[in-house]
């Protein structure tokens, strides 16, 4: 059959001519061939236009669904790091309430231990007791505190 056979040419319908559907376009001559040529390479060219207009758009939504999933990953990774410093000021926080409590504590247990040798002495200047009575209470005082 060879190049020039009829199954190497564009084929297109005629409505005009009545005959059959499917017809040449061109003449089997250096001219013709040459224009069948130009159109294979336009009709070529159209296709893989579309083929690249496709491609485009789909190449296009993939990057839309990343960038979309980019950023949703994105602000959850700052909404967590958000989470984590308020976590970690809570804990700084409560650490910090709980060092002032035990320092609270010491100096109240410090400040009894000044006062306990003292408050038989206050509680004898109230009551009026003796100054053998006074001695009394501080040995008995001294000897519950052992």
């Amino acid at each position: 059959m060879g190049e020039r056979s009829s199954v190497f040419r564009l084929r297109t319908q005629s409505a005009g001519d009545g005959g059959s559907i499917i017809s040449e376009t061109e003449p089997a001559t250096p001219q013709g061939l040459q224009a069948q040529l130009m159109r294979h390479l336009e009709a070529k060219d159209r296709t893989l236009m579309a083929v690249v207009e496709l491609m485009s758009r789909q190449s296009a939504d993939v990057i839309g669904r990343l960038t979309t999933q980019s950023e949703h990953y994105e602000k959850r990774h700052w909404d967590n790091i958000e989470l984590a410093e308020k976590m970690q000021l809570e804990r700084d926080t409560a650490a910090l309430n709980k060092h002032k409590q035990q320092a609270f504590d010491r100096r109240m247990d410090e400040t009894l231990k000044m006062l306990k040798p003292i408050v038989p002495l206050v509680i004898s200047k109230v009551k009026g007791l003796s100054p053998q009575q006074k001695a009394g209470a501080q040995s008995s005082h001294v000897q519950r505190d052992s």
